[in-house]
């Protein structure tokens, strides 16, 4: 077996649909099997139609549905469990691969004996892209690919990169799962990588990022998510070292962790009720292009990732792990 690709899901059945056509379809042209290890938490059985359903209608996949705890870390690390595949291609369950996803990472085989991954791009819809200013500003964010450029710990991208799985064992390259809630558990995998001295390039294979429904008040509850529980996990593993190459992250972080200062993200403009006016704004002129302001988004993002901080400690881990994916 060549490839084993590892999606971690909950309840996204379209996208998994959407995911198990593309992959199927690629491996037929390319005459090999792939393995695709499908890794849920009973979360629907909708999900559970769409692996038997692909079982049975395609025969250059071979499907595993298996099943652990909701969180986000925990199924990439149990999928590896079941892998046959020489290379381990790690993907989300809203990430749709291109029509040349597959060969792109053939070519990559002679250089994955070595310690190095690549990592894809990610792009959404041009159709939402065209039809909605959140879906224009979440693209804008995706850099551009750069084909060969090599990536620091933050540029590593956990939705779409291949590994030699010899190179995951022999390097111990597991997934965190201390990362309960949303976030930063990529940005751990990154360190690692990068503590192991590998090299992590930019590479061709691209994805399609099928947020379906998505709108920037749900962005900024994930960043809020991801400040406040992903975050807290870097700077217990990492301390000062999560700073590297974050000068204003540095200075954000001190100033609205100091009980002192805390206020100012409370009482000033970053007040929950100015920024849950601007998220109004946004969401009413979301459809309408001049009103594309790219600092408004900026704005919601640093506020939403402020009160993340300033909200540290107070969690509930059932609710992590029900809402990881959300």
């Amino acid at each position: 077996m060549l490839f084993s690709v590892i999606i971690p899901t909950w309840k996204r059945d379209k996208e998994l649909d959407l995911i198990l056509k593309s992959l199927s379809e690629q491996a037929f042209k390319l005459n090999i099997v792939v393995q695709v290890i499908v890794a849920d938490s009973h979360s629907s059985d909708k999900i559970t139609y769409i692996c038997d359903k692909w079982k049975e209608k395609s025969n250059s996949l071979k499907i595993e549905h298996v099943h652990t705890e909701n969180v986000l870390a925990s199924k990439r690390n149990y999928g590896l469990k079941f892998s046959e595949g020489k290379y381990i291609i790690f993907l989300d369950d809203d990430c749709v691969p291109t029509s040349t996803f597959l060969e792109c990472c053939m070519s990559y085989l002679p250089q994955l004996n070595k310690k190095i991954v690549f990592c894809g791009e990610v792009r959404f819809l041009p159709e939402q892209i065209n039809s909605s200013n959140y879906y224009r500003y979440r693209d804008s964010r995706h850099p551009k690919s750069q084909v060969g450029k090599r990536l620091d710990q933050w540029g590593f991208v956990a939705m779409n990169f291949i590994i030699s799985k010899e190179q995951i064992i022999h390097n111990q390259l597991s997934f965190d799962e201390n990362f309960i809630g949303y976030g930063a558990e990529d940005h751990d995998y990154g360190f690692k990588l990068v503590d192991k001295n590998f090299d992590i390039i930019q590479g061709e294979q691209c994805i399609m990022h099928y947020e379906f429904g998505g709108d920037i008040n749900k962005y900024a509850n994930k960043i809020y998510h991801a400040s406040r529980d992903g975050m807290k996990v870097m700077k217990k593993i990492y301390k000062d070292r999560v700073y590297i190459g974050k000068t204003k992250l540095r200075l954000i972080e001190y100033v609205f962790s100091s009980p002192i200062l805390k206020s100012l993200g409370l009482y000033t403009l970053f007040s929950p009720i100015f920024r849950n006016f601007i998220i109004k704004f946004l969401l009413l002129t979301d459809k309408v292009k001049f009103y594309h302001f790219n600092f408004l988004y900026r704005y919601i993002i640093l506020s939403s990732y402020i009160h993340g901080i300033i909200d540290r400690g107070n969690k509930d881990l059932n609710e992590l792990k029900e809402n990881w994916y959300k």
